[in-house]
């Protein structure tokens, strides 16, 4: 079973399940922006040290930066998967509730 295969699963479980995805997603986005702020921060300290000519201190910050750049790269490709898998969910979950409405339809008309 893969992490999108909700076909088996209740509507509950189903919403459930999609809605864990999206706090996952909005979790990522949000330490992504934590992560936004602090490379801008650590650039502007770079520039400092470079106007300062403070190559030890330069150093040190310019490390941060490529760190800092290095989990935003991971944590964009995470997103980006995410992002596709909750569009994919969502896609199945609306169609689980269809196929749910047009049975209880169906049963109610017997």
């Amino acid at each position: 079973m893969s992490d999108i295969d909700i076909d088996s699963m209740d509507p509950a479980s189903a919403r459930e399940y999609v809605l864990s995805f999206i706090s996952t997603l909005r979790g990522i986005q949000k330490e992504r922006a934590g992560l936004e702020r602090e490379l801008d921060l650590w650039e502007k300290r770079a520039k400092l040290a470079e106007e300062k000519n403070e190559q030890i201190l330069l150093e040190g910050a310019e490390d941060r930066v490529q760190e800092l750049k290095e989990k935003m790269a991971g944590l964009a490709a995470e997103e980006g998967g995410l992002r596709r898998k909750v569009s994919i969910l969502k896609e199945k979950e609306a169609d689980q509730a269809l196929k749910e409405l047009k049975k209880r339809l169906k049963d109610k008309g017997k």
